[in-house]
């Protein structure tokens, strides 16, 4: 398999997890959470428009769609298979979570070069990583924590979580520069975030690694919708994502 072709693929990979998180990897106190509760179910959509903000003003840069498209068994667990895509563009990532506590047991993307699969054995705290492109497959082993996220399936998690105010906990991310610990917080004061579809009442989560954080706006309803995201870029640029459309789950009888 020609250089050239991984490197398209991890950049692939490397497009929508940096989109979301761009961190650095220092260490800090680990605090993980063993209760979590999907506020979500199959049939929901959250649709976002990404904008770059900074001294020349706002810029629409991308739209963002975000689907439970269903679930599926992966080593006798029940799984939600979550589905990520910036639209118009030619990468469609795929998260395999199981239903009760959304442990992580596969990642894909794929894009017209190849795709990536990741494979999370959480006996051996290990994870395959698998490159396929039109020249063959390529695998290597990597350590893994056992509260591991990829890029797509945080977001759910984090919504997942005992939000309250003053609340804090950590996780452990997969990002294309390794496995990343994640403090994620909740300041002790509500916000009310206006957006297009409205005024929500939200809880502002920060998601801190290093010297660098990221601000989460989700709803205190019962859905615990991410409305907002803010990421710093640096030198007063911000990428903002903002939901523009949200489709609630599909009911079940």
């Amino acid at each position: 398999m020609s250089y050239s072709k991984i490197i398209m693929i991890i950049l692939a990979v490397a497009f929508f997890s940096t989109a979301f998180f761009l961190f650095s990897s220092n260490r800090q106190q680990e605090k993980p959470e063993t209760n979590i509760t999907p506020p979500f179910n199959v049939g929901e959509q959250m649709i976002y428009e990404i904008k770059l903000v900074n001294s020349t003003g706002t810029h629409s840069l991308y739209t963002l769609n975000l689907s439970v498209v269903g679930t599926t068994e992966i080593n006798g667990s029940q799984c939600f298979i979550l589905r990520g895509e910036y639209l118009g563009y030619d990468v469609v990532m795929y998260s395999y979570v199981t239903t009760n506590n959304l442990t992580l047991l596969k990642t894909h993307m794929k894009s017209s070069s190849g795709s990536v699969t990741l494979l999370y054995d959480h006996k051996k705290n290990k994870c395959t990583i698998s490159v396929t492109t039109s020249e063959g497959t390529s695998s290597q082993e990597t350590d893994i924590k056992p509260d591991i996220q990829d890029s797509l399936s945080a977001i759910y998690y984090i919504r997942s979580l005992p939000l309250e105010e003053g609340y804090w906990c950590t996780f452990n991310q997969m990002t294309s520069k390794g496995v990343v610990l994640i403090k994620v917080s909740v300041e002790k004061k509500l916000q009310t975030i206006h957006i297009g579809l409205g005024n929500f009442t939200c809880y502002e989560v920060s998601l801190e690694a290093g010297g660098a954080s990221n601000k989460v706006y989700i709803t205190t309803s019962s859905e615990r919708i991410p409305v907002m995201i803010e990421i710093p870029l640096g030198r007063e640029t911000y990428q903002y994502w903002e939901l523009i459309n949200y489709v609630p789950p599909i009911k079940t009888a």
